[in-house]
């Protein structure tokens, strides 16, 4: 049954203990397709190299995979492994599936080919990504397949994934209770709500690599895995411990930072909502209506430069593709600006950098790619406002939203870290044109490069206030009415997979940076 050996990359690139997988932890390329590919590919390639299915050796275990964690990869591996008869216990802290950020209602929009802009496939939104066709002629059809004409909010991508997965999630939560009469054997497939793994088998799993330097000194194989527990217990008493072949981890990420600096919090009574909450950038003057407010946004990634986005640009026209699309629309003397050659001509380089960049940070943790990407998408607007400066100012006239003063960005050192290609391209093409004399919006946009030393005071309405700011011509105080704090993730509080609670890195975070492919093969 075996066709190659069980160092595949899929397997080698999860792996974070002996039998134990991680969909999460440190991976660079982190988007809802991404987390769909790469569960799918774990599955597949476990049941490929003879380890997991039902041809596979009988062992012990009640079940073959435990999946923890029922949002965009968890459901992916189940319906993976239902598809290929592999039997598996699904579990879900919550009471809701779809959970994890499926469970928002926030104003962020998703898309399979969005954030692939500039590439010519940036304007395909079904899950999977099945064009061009590539090697899809040998790939065996999607478990998972859903139809978008354009990008839609997490909510409505959620709703789809649950009608898609109707049948199967009746008949997953039934079997968790034929299981607890007794009536259903144990080797099935199983959806159990309100349940987590038990403290104490957190312990025994991380465990697992007590004295490891690296996970890829420890074959997939080292150990059986501990018999786990579930809190609260899963079934009767008597039934309480389950035994698995492997676990896949598919809890998502660390929690939000909410620092304005590190080590720094923002005083208790601020309100910042977190990124994938329910906010009012989406309302008029951001919810401050009659007063027309001004943004402060702290953070150099993708998050604060989408949020800058949003609040600069017209709710109407409600995401980065959309707001470029826009623009593009803007005449110019041969017709329109995506016509433009000189438009051609840089979105090609954009590729060309970002691919550069995105192949460099697989090799180095040194930020300075960053800074080498920020400065040749800078150039690659200032050669196309040369280009084509009249029609620029006259598309991003029918971008901006009058109901916001002024939006400043501030970054620490000076450039943006990781980021989609489309959000970073925007966020500097905007502000070069928003410079511009003749915009008519000078000031409209600031990026502000410096440290933020402290939150002096809040505002009455607690979402915004006073924010100390040492840039390198020295304090700058500044006073916003709505402060937005993109902090990354929160390193000292990690989620419940495995790595986190080690405390370790088992040796497999590179792998994690690597591009996973458009749909798994």
């Amino acid at each position: 049954m075996t066709t190659f050996g069980v160092d595949a990359l899929p397997l080698l690139a999860h792996k974070i203990a002996p039998r134990q997988f991680d969909l999460s932890y440190r991976f660079s390329h982190i988007s809802l397709r991404d987390q769909i590919v790469r569960a799918q590919m774990v599955v597949r390639t476990l049941q490929r190299a003879g380890l997991v299915g039902p041809d596979a050796p009988a062992g012990k275990e009640d079940f073959q995979l435990l999946i923890c964690g029922a949002g965009v990869a968890g459901l992916a591996a189940a319906k993976e492994a239902h598809a290929r008869g592999i039997s598996f216990m699904l579990i879900e802290k919550s009471g809701q599936v779809p959970g994890g950020v499926l469970a928002k209602q926030a104003g962020r929009y998703v898309s399979t080919g969005m954030y692939e802009w500039p590439r010519p496939n940036h304007d395909q939104h079904d899950y999977p990504l099945c064009t061009p066709a590539l090697v899809n002629e040998k790939l065996p059809a999607p478990t998972l397949s859903m139809g978008f004409s354009n990008p839609v909010l997490i909510e409505e991508f959620s709703s789809e994934v649950e009608t898609f997965l109707k049948n199967e999630l009746v008949d997953w939560k039934q079997n968790f209770v034929d299981m607890q009469s007794g009536v259903l054997p144990l080797k099935s497939s199983i959806l159990a709500l309100n349940t987590k793994l038990s403290e104490s088998s957190k312990k025994l799993l991380s465990g697992m690599l007590n004295g490891k330097v690296s996970v890829h000194g420890v074959p997939l194989h080292d150990q059986d895995l501990p018999s786990v527990e579930f809190e609260p217990a899963v079934g009767p008493a008597s039934a309480s411990n389950f035994q698995f072949r492997y676990i896949i981890y598919a809890v998502g990420f660390a929690g939000e930072s909410s620092e304005y600096a590190k080590g720094k919090e923002a005083p208790k009574p601020f309100r910042n909502v977190p990124f994938w909450a329910k906010d009012s950038i989406a309302d008029k003057c951001l919810g401050f209506s009659p007063l027309v407010p001004r943004v402060g946004i702290l953070g150099s990634g993708d998050g604060a430069m989408q949020d800058t986005l949003r609040c600069l640009v017209r709710p109407e026209i409600p995401h980065a593709l959309a707001a470029w699309d826009r623009l593009m629309e803007a005449g110019t003397a041969a017709g329109c600006l995506l016509d433009s050659p000189h438009v051609k001509i840089a979105m090609a380089r954009v590729a060309a950098a970002d691919g550069y960049a995105t192949g460099a940070a697989i090799w180095t943790h040194e930020m300075n790619v960053y800074e080498a990407l920020d400065k040749a998408f800078m150039d690659i607007v200032a050669d196309l406002m040369k280009a084509e400066r009249a029609a620029l100012l006259e598309g991003v006239k029918h971008l901006l939203r009058s109901d916001v003063t002024k939006v400043t960005l501030v970054n620490l050192s000076g450039y943006f870290t990781k980021a989609y290609a489309l959000n970073r391209f925007m966020v500097l093409l905007l502000h070069a044109l928003l410079k511009d004399p003749d915009s008519g919006h000078q000031g409209k946009l600031e990026i502000l490069s410096g440290e933020v030393t402290d939150f002096l005071n809040i505002t009455s309405d607690q979402r915004g206030g006073r924010v100390e700011i040492r840039t390198s011509s020295g304090i700058d105080t500044r006073d916003f009415d709505l402060v937005i704090i993109r902090g990354g993730l929160d390193s000292s509080n990690q989620p419940t997979q495995l790595t986190g609670l080690s405390g370790l890195d088992p040796g497999r975070a590179e792998l994690g940076r690597i591009p996973p492919p458009i749909r798994p093969v």
